[in-house]
């Protein structure tokens, strides 16, 4: 919906022994993150990404900008969730911690 603002999450793991990047982008808006090197028993990390919708349908897209070494290298996407984010909580007189209870934030891979 535009206006809103969504949070794509995804994993991903690096090919090779070099640095490694992943471009986001949808119209407008976007961002290289660097793939890390990861060692946990899956092998790979958990990233997000917000935006804010430009129109009611986007296209987001995932791209391997190939700047290593070897071009063959690139990371692997593993899985894609894309979650709309809650406008910002307000302030109650009882409450003064936002997002206390941690109800705002991306998608989480169990």
């Amino acid at each position: 919906k535009r206006g809103l603002v969504y949070s794509i999450t995804f994993g991903a793991t690096r090919t090779c022994a070099q640095d490694e990047n992943i471009k986001v982008s949808v119209p407008g808006q976007a961002n290289e993150l660097p793939i890390q090197t990861v060692f946990s028993s899956d092998g790979g990390d958990t990233y997000a990404w917000a935006f804010k919708a430009t129109s009611d349908l986007v296209k987001v897209t995932f791209h391997n900008p190939g700047v290593q070494e070897d071009r063959t290298c690139g990371p692997l996407l593993d899985v894609v969730a894309i979650k709309e984010i809650l406008p910002p909580l307000r302030y109650s007189g009882e409450n003064l911690v936002k997002n206390g209870g941690f109800e705002i934030g991306p998608h989480v891979f169990a």
